[in-house]
Protein backbone atom coordinates (compact mmCIF):
# COMPACT_ATOMS: atom_id res chain seq x y z
CA UNK A 1 0.00 0.00 0.00
CA UNK A 2 1.22 3.45 -1.12
CA UNK A 3 2.29 6.16 1.75
CA UNK A 4 0.05 8.43 2.82
CA UNK A 5 0.51 12.23 3.18
CA UNK A 6 -1.72 15.59 4.01
CA UNK A 7 -2.08 17.95 1.61
CA UNK A 8 -3.76 21.52 2.82
CA UNK A 9 -5.35 21.99 -1.12
CA UNK A 10 -6.89 17.77 -1.28
CA UNK A 11 -6.65 15.72 2.05
CA UNK A 12 -4.95 13.37 2.56
CA UNK A 13 -3.58 11.59 -0.45
CA UNK A 14 -1.18 9.26 -1.93
CA UNK A 15 2.46 10.19 -1.38
CA UNK A 16 4.57 11.05 -4.58
CA UNK A 17 8.24 12.04 -5.49
CA UNK A 18 9.23 14.69 -8.15
CA UNK A 19 11.66 17.19 -9.42
CA UNK A 20 11.80 20.84 -7.61
CA UNK A 21 11.07 21.73 -11.21
CA UNK A 22 7.86 20.12 -11.07
CA UNK A 23 7.14 21.53 -8.09
CA UNK A 24 7.40 25.05 -9.15
CA UNK A 25 5.74 24.07 -12.39
CA UNK A 26 2.25 24.27 -10.39
CA UNK A 27 2.72 28.00 -9.64
CA UNK A 28 4.07 28.72 -13.26
CA UNK A 29 1.67 26.83 -14.60
CA UNK A 30 4.87 26.22 -17.20
CA UNK A 31 5.55 22.85 -18.67
CA UNK A 32 8.62 21.62 -18.09
CA UNK A 33 8.48 18.08 -19.36
CA UNK A 34 7.59 15.47 -17.60
CA UNK A 35 9.65 12.19 -17.55
CA UNK A 36 9.40 9.10 -15.40
CA UNK A 37 10.86 4.80 -15.17
CA UNK A 38 8.92 2.52 -17.21
CA UNK A 39 10.44 0.02 -14.56
CA UNK A 40 8.20 1.77 -11.69
CA UNK A 41 5.02 0.15 -11.61
CA UNK A 42 3.23 3.08 -9.35
CA UNK A 43 0.18 4.37 -10.57
CA UNK A 44 2.41 7.57 -10.11
CA UNK A 45 5.73 6.69 -10.61
CA UNK A 46 8.57 9.19 -9.40
CA UNK A 47 8.99 12.31 -12.02
CA UNK A 48 11.39 14.77 -13.51
CA UNK A 49 11.83 17.57 -15.58
CA UNK A 50 13.15 17.90 -19.18
CA UNK A 51 16.39 19.78 -17.40
CA UNK A 52 16.85 17.07 -15.08
CA UNK A 53 16.39 14.09 -17.77
CA UNK A 54 19.00 16.16 -20.01
CA UNK A 55 21.70 16.61 -16.76
CA UNK A 56 20.98 12.49 -15.79
CA UNK A 57 21.14 11.46 -19.31
CA UNK A 58 25.18 13.65 -19.49
CA UNK A 59 25.80 11.86 -16.47
CA UNK A 60 25.11 8.43 -18.08
CA UNK A 61 22.07 7.52 -17.71
CA UNK A 62 22.54 7.58 -13.56
CA UNK A 63 21.07 9.40 -10.54
CA UNK A 64 24.48 10.86 -9.43
CA UNK A 65 25.34 12.93 -7.04
CA UNK A 66 25.41 15.99 -9.51
CA UNK A 67 21.63 14.93 -11.06
CA UNK A 68 20.16 14.81 -7.29
CA UNK A 69 21.19 17.97 -6.50
CA UNK A 70 19.56 19.56 -9.55
CA UNK A 71 16.70 17.76 -9.21
CA UNK A 72 16.31 18.54 -5.45
CA UNK A 73 13.45 15.85 -5.43
CA UNK A 74 10.27 16.80 -3.26
CA UNK A 75 7.32 14.85 -1.99
CA UNK A 76 3.94 15.97 -3.46
CA UNK A 77 0.58 14.51 -2.87
CA UNK A 78 -0.85 12.56 -5.61
CA UNK A 79 -3.97 15.24 -6.64
CA UNK A 80 -0.71 17.81 -6.69
CA UNK A 81 1.21 14.99 -8.93
CA UNK A 82 -1.74 14.88 -11.00
CA UNK A 83 -2.05 18.98 -11.66
CA UNK A 84 1.17 19.19 -12.50
CA UNK A 85 1.30 15.90 -15.21
CA UNK A 86 -2.31 17.93 -16.66
CA UNK A 87 0.17 21.29 -17.03
CA UNK A 88 2.47 18.51 -18.94
CA UNK A 89 -0.09 17.21 -20.94
CA UNK A 90 -2.06 20.23 -21.78
CA UNK A 91 1.36 21.82 -23.60
CA UNK A 92 1.62 18.60 -25.45
CA UNK A 93 -1.57 18.37 -26.70
CA UNK A 94 -1.48 21.95 -27.52
CA UNK A 95 2.00 21.56 -29.38
CA UNK A 96 0.10 18.46 -31.08
CA UNK A 97 -2.41 20.84 -32.78
CA UNK A 98 0.09 23.16 -33.67
CA UNK A 99 1.76 20.56 -35.47
CA UNK A 100 -1.34 19.50 -37.64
Amino acid sequence: MAEKVQCQAHGEREATFVCRHIVDSLDTRRAVGFYWSRDQLASRPDAWCTECERIRVAEGGEWSDKAIEFAQVKLLCGGCYDRAKSIWLEARRADTEREC
